[in-house]
């Protein structure tokens, strides 16, 4: 199997707080690795220390097959780019200028990608032209000069001032400025996060890791960034660590997942093989919700309670045969549907069955 990234007992101690504990990630080339457990988990510990921002207190980890404790390692961080939390951004420069910053700062020689990459996160509006509007202001200029010699030889001076006075108010409003994108500073929280993601994205990266990418974003916004990711790993073959509290959206595009808890990896399983293992369920709504236990209860079924008078049941229903009972118990059954369990119950039920 080739791996992008293994980790092997990998634990992280600040001071009387540990933050990971053991944990052993497997993430194959190509694939969408979903990495979720709650706040305090130690999602941001492990980013850091494979970015290598931090040292682990114990064990190991390989990216591209070298592990940290060979100097080789920083061949494999350049193959890498990252959002961790957020991205670090100057307030008082432009989309395009604070990529170039990072271009600077990652050693890169060439800013031609940037245009490329800012239209692929959605800030195509961000991308400056200056020398377009500068041509068609020389040549506005010219034909104006042109006229002006004519009118000259035909009218008095003065009209001719007058004419030559209005047609260059006239080019200069057409002449864009050439520093005419926002500063950072204006952009809001999902600009932010649009940019962050495109300067991850500098220097043509195997390996991506996105802490929240969909922090701050519209619904639009986090369609956009699914069909980004997916187009980026099925096209140009690139790699994912994603952490997301969004598990609806990760479900969308992640192939493998981690479920991390207190530092601890709980469980890595493929999206099929959970998709296999979600749990059937009919969930039901009945107008006295104490009854419909005791009915359960009578048949020892395995089901879950839920607010508003509803239950997931996890096993083959009768309804002809619950409706016959719930009236015996003087309840009525108002609405039944069959479910698959989602993955955000298969979280909470791995981290119940921890505690």
């Amino acid at each position: 199997m080739d791996y992008v990234l293994t980790t092997s007992g990998l634990s992280k101690q600040y001071r009387k707080k540990k933050a990971l504990s053991g944990a052993s990630l497997h993430i194959e080339k190509g694939a969408i690795y979903g990495l979720i457990g709650p706040n305090g988990a130690g999602k941001t510990s492990l980013f850091r220390i494979i970015c290598g921002l931090q040292r682990p207190t114990e064990g190991s980890y390989a990216i591209f097959g070298v592990d940290n404790s060979q100097k080789d390692i920083t061949k494999s961080y350049r193959r890498m780019g990252a959002l961790i939390e957020r991205a670090t951004i100057y307030p008082d420069m432009t989309a395009e200028e604070n990529l170039r910053q990072q271009a600077m700062i990652l050693g890169l020689s060439s800013y031609d990608s940037i245009p490329e990459i800012l239209t692929l996160v959605g800030l195509e509006d961000q991308i400056s032209r200056p020398a377009e509007g500068k041509n068609k202001t020389e040549k506005s200029a010219e034909g104006l000069n042109q006229r002006e010699k004519t009118d000259g030889a035909e009218s008095q001076d003065g009209k001719a001032a007058g004419m030559k006075k209005q047609k260059e108010q006239s080019a200069d409003k057409q002449k864009p400025e050439a520093h005419d994108r926002l500063l950072t500073w204006k952009f809001s929280l999902g600009m932010k996060q649009r940019l962050g993601i495109a300067m991850a994205l500098l220097g043509n990266p195997d390996f991506l890791i996105l802490d929240e990418p969909t922090n701050g974003l519209d619904p639009q916004g986090i369609i956009e960034l699914r069909e980004l990711i997916l187009k980026l790993n099925r096209e140009q073959g690139i790699t994912f660590l994603i952490a997301s509290h969004n598990l609806d959206e990760l479900a969308r595009v992640a192939t493998h997942f981690g479920f991390l808890k207190k530092g601890e990896l709980l469980q890595e399983i493929s999206a099929k093989s959970l998709n296999e293992s979600f749990r059937k369920c009919v969930r039901v709504k009945v107008s006295d919700i104490t009854a419909l236990t005791r009915v359960l209860d009578k048949e020892n079924m395995s089901y879950e309670v839920l607010p508003g008078g509803e239950a997931n049941i996890y096993q083959e229903v009768s309804l002809s045969k619950l409706v016959f009972s719930l009236a015996e118990e003087n309840c009525e059954l108002l609405s039944s549907e069959k479910r698959d369990e989602s993955l955000e119950d298969y979280f909470l039920n791995l981290i119940g069955e921890k505690e």
